[in-house]
């Protein structure tokens, strides 16, 4: 039995969500920085974490079950904290509602599929974010907690 780590899968199942007004990057588009690509999702440079694997049934070489878990890490960007001319908290509301627009199209994503489940793990504060270049936004972090399942050969 060969097994096989769906981290692309689920990435690009990711990526492949529609929210309205929000663009979602996969982990090959993860931009250097974000400025003029706001309302932005797009996967963190330490992407994967609290990697585990767990022995669900006995067997050698490969033949053994075993369920992979993991978080994938997210950021979202809303708007950059200093674009907002009309005061500090104008873009709020819409800050708050994109992020629940991001939320709920996490929670009803039935992709990836084959033996791959995939819910909403952490969400932060709303708050500032930065992009790889150390620009700063107005948004949250949020991660994706992924289990894999191995099929029984």
């Amino acid at each position: 039995m060969t097994y096989s780590i769906k981290f692309k899968d689920v990435t690009a199942a990711v990526s492949n969500i529609s929210i309205s007004g929000v663009t979602v990057k996969d982990i090959t588009g993860i931009p250097e920085q974000a400025l003029m690509l706001c309302p932005l999702i797009f996967p963190v440079p330490n992407f994967v974490t609290n990697l585990k694997t767990t022995i669900d049934t006995l067997g050698t070489a490969g033949s053994e079950r075993i369920t992979l878990e993991y978080d994938i890490n997210y950021i979202y960007a809303h708007c950059a904290i200093n674009a907002n001319v009309g005061g500090l908290y104008s873009m709020y509301s819409g800050l708050v509602t994109n992020i629940i627009a991001v939320l709920v199209a996490m929670l009803i994503n039935d992709n990836p599929r084959d033996g791959v489940t995939m819910r909403v793990g952490t969400v932060s504060n709303a708050g500032a974010v930065n992009d790889p270049a150390g620009n700063t936004y107005w948004g949250c972090a949020f991660s994706l907690h992924v289990t894999e399942f191995t099929e029984v050969p």
